[in-house]
């Protein structure tokens, strides 16, 4: 793990794994569905590994699942948790460029004008995360070996974290930071 205190880092984290098996409960529309126990230990694990990480804020989508993630990282961190809309998954409609104008928007205020001194979480969703990965990170990633490992072809599996770095050149480089089956750090 590659704690770094003297650079601005910004962790995106996807929510643990929900109950993909109730389609009663829309997906993509609040609340969608919750966690199952795999995703709440998931989310423990993900939890114990950032223990260290000196978040100092902790940002989540409004939908069930990233919220019950959030509340148990905020639970082990003595955190808030603060809902923020431009987490949300993707709504059915949304288009690609809708997304990442929501999603450089988000970053814009939360990140590049906000300056946290300290790291920042945001919990989020496969897609919003992926627009984020393509459009902040330099030099750019190569996502597809993350998306063809991970499920539904998401860069990360569920609880799954991306730690972003701002060098000294103000460009961010990513590393995957955590992923709560086979806990391991891929250097990209």
């Amino acid at each position: 793990m590659s704690f770094n205190q003297h650079s601005q880092i910004v962790y995106l984290i996807r929510h643990a794994t929900p109950d993909w098996a109730d389609h009663t409960i829309p997906y993509d529309t609040p609340p969608g569905p919750a966690l199952t126990a795999q995703g709440r230990q998931e989310a423990h694990l993900l939890a114990a590994h950032m223990a260290g990480a000196g978040i100092g804020r902790l940002f989540s989508s409004e939908m069930a699942r990233a919220q019950q993630t959030a509340d148990i990282l905020g639970q082990r961190l003595s955190l808030p948790v603060e809902i923020d809309p431009g987490l949300i998954e993707i709504p059915r409609g949304e288009s690609r460029e809708a997304l990442e104008q929501r999603m450089l928007a988000l970053w814009q205020r939360r990140v590049l004008d906000a300056m946290p001194t300290q790291p920042l979480a945001l919990v989020s969703h496969g897609g919003p995360i992926e627009v984020l990965l393509r459009t902040v990170v330099y030099p750019p990633l190569d996502l597809l070996p993350f998306k063809q490992r991970f499920d539904r072809q998401n860069p990360l599996p569920p609880a799954g974290a991306w730690e972003l770095t701002r060098q000294a050149d103000d460009t961010w480089q990513a590393t995957l930071l955590f992923h709560p089956l086979a806990v391991e750090q891929v250097r990209v």
